[in-house]
This record gives C-alpha cells, structure tokens and sequence, in this order.
C-alpha cells in the first residue's frame, strides 16, 4: 500500500513546524571570573554589546546574567556562554585562591540558574592564535589589549582607564567571548 503525503487544510503537503520558526540571533557572552572580573557580550557582527568589571559583590553575577537573559535569551536571540576555567597555580597566595575559586563558582551558580549551558576553556585554550605573548616580552596584560583591540578597534576606550591603564580583566572577558562565538561558527 502506497503512503500518501499528509495534507494541510489547504491541500498543500504538510511542512514541519521547525522549519518555519525564525532562526535565533547568536549573542556571546564571556566571562573572566577572577579576583578582578569582568563579564562582555558580543554579536555575531563583533559588536561590543556590554563590557562589566567584577565589583565583588555576589549579587552582581546573578543580576548580570538575569539582565542578559531578559535582553537577549528570548524568540529573537539565544545567549553562547564562555566561563574561563581556573584553577590554583604554584605560588598563589592561599586567601586570594579561594577568592578566585568563589568567584568562579558564583559564576557557574548564575549560569545554571538561568539555565544556561556553556563552554569553559582554560586561558590556553582561548588564548590560542590570539593572544602573542611573546611580542610583549611575556607581559600578558599587554598582550590582551592589543588582542582586543584588533578585534574591537571601535571599542578600545573599554580597554584602558582614564590614566591609560590596562583594564586586563575586560579585555579578557571580550576576548572569551569571541572565543565563544568561533567555536558557535565551527560549530560546537
């Protein structure tokens, strides 16, 4: 016996529902949870949509990542999230890793919450092919803003302060996030 293709009301072959629903824009969204922080989102165009610092508060992270997902995670838009993965170096100050190690985690605890699913690269990882330190002698801080401001020429009044320093923590989260969107274009 020979299927016949179902109809609509119209007579017209029945179309899946997926195929007609608008794609969603991608937003990337980059987080440095360290001591200092900061938290960027991106476009797919490489427009700087938002660029935060870590102000130590706990709140921050969960009120950033709501505010986000009430701009930005809805029928229009879908947010890609990137958490920096840390961990303990030798050397470090035992009170300053904990602080790191908090912060990360108030950052995973926000993200799960919003119900957000994210990649978390190591600094090796995203740094990799964008960030040359040894044009910089080794100073990484000098490094990441140059990365930036490459890739955001427009935006590298976000980078450095009022007396000219180096705000490494912003250019670092603006750097994840565009980690974030490469990997959303190679398709992971």
């Amino acid at each position: 016996m020979r299927r016949q293709r179902q109809r609509t009301l119209t007579g017209d072959p029945a179309i899946s529902n997926l195929s007609l629903k608008p794609k969603k824009e991608p937003i990337f969204v980059g987080i440095d949870p360290g001591k200092g922080g900061a938290v960027a989102a991106i476009d797919k165009n490489l427009e700087v949509l938002d660029v935060k610092d870590w102000p130590g508060n706990e709140l921050f992270c969960s009120d950033v990542i709501k505010d986000y997902c009430l701009w930005w995670n809805n029928d229009k838009f879908k947010i890609f999230a990137a958490l920096e993965r840390v961990h303990a170096m030798p050397g470090q100050g035992v009170t300053s890793m904990f602080t790191f190690g908090e912060n990360y985690g108030m950052w995973k605890m926000a993200l799960a919450y919003a119900g957000l699913s994210y990649l978390n690269p190591p600094p090796q990882t995203w740094m990799k092919g964008m960030v040359v330190k040894k044009q910089f002698a080794g100073d990484s801080n000098k490094a990441h803003l140059a990365a930036a401001c490459q890739l955001f020429p427009e935006y590298k009044h976000h980078f450095v302060g009022p007396r000219g320093g180096i705000k490494t923590d912003r250019c670092a989260a603006v750097l994840i996030a565009y980690w974030r969107r490469q990997q959303y274009f190679k398709g992971e």
